[in-house]
């Protein structure tokens, strides 16, 4: 999953709203001599992200979003299908969420550019600063966002053209919706049930 799905699976804490970003910055187990230092909240939100990863790369429906553009796309189909399920989210956003989209996505960026700062290397600092200047997380309810996110990913791929896989997610819209619609109702209560058990 992409940025957005992460986040929102963070809820409301702010270590693990952290941690759900800081996890692609970070080497090792959690609790290694590297991370152990972390507080608990973050380290929390760093194995809450490496759930949400494994049971996406295992789903049954995931795997039958990712066929539609093995053709075109190859090994790339993963990180196609990571891109545009953030969109599917913005979608059925009120399927999921108890809160307005732009509520939650004020708090979060609030949260990052607040709380445990500190804590935050370089590369995700710049990449929190150009999430809320340009405003990432609302742009993904556009076909236009979802384009821009897929060709800032060019830039580490080079055999193909990430953009093209447009015009695919378009063509089966409609099946991608549906199995969508079921993979992250199963995600959501995974989450909920592994992580939020006293319903925070």
């Amino acid at each position: 999953m992409n940025y957005l799905a992460h986040l929102f699976l963070a809820g409301k804490n702010h270590g693990m709203i952290l941690g759900s970003l800081l996890e692609d910055y970070i080497v090792g187990g959690v609790e290694n001599e590297t991370n152990r230092h972390l507080p608990a909240d973050v380290k929390t939100g760093l194995k809450l992200h490496r759930h949400i990863d494994t049971f996406t790369d295992s789903d049954r429906e995931v795997a039958a979003c990712k066929q539609f553009f093995y053709p075109g796309f190859g090994k790339y189909a993963p990180v196609v299908v990571d891109v545009i399920l953030d969109h599917f989210l913005h979608k059925n956003w009120a399927v999921f969420a108890g809160e307005e989209f732009d509520v939650f996505k004020n708090r979060v960026y609030d949260s990052l550019t607040t709380q445990y700062t500190e804590l935050q290397p370089p590369p995700l600092k710049a990449l929190v600063e150009s999430m809320v200047y340009h405003d990432w997380l609302k742009s993904y309810i556009h076909f236009r966002g979802v384009e821009k996110a897929l060709s800032s990913l060019n830039r580490r791929v080079q055999q193909v053209d990430l953009t093209e896989a447009l015009p695919v997610m378009k063509q089966h819209y409609g099946e991608i919706d549906r199995l969508f619609l079921s993979f992250f109702k199963r995600l959501k209560e995974s989450c909920d049930t592994e992580f939020f058990k006293d319903g925070q």
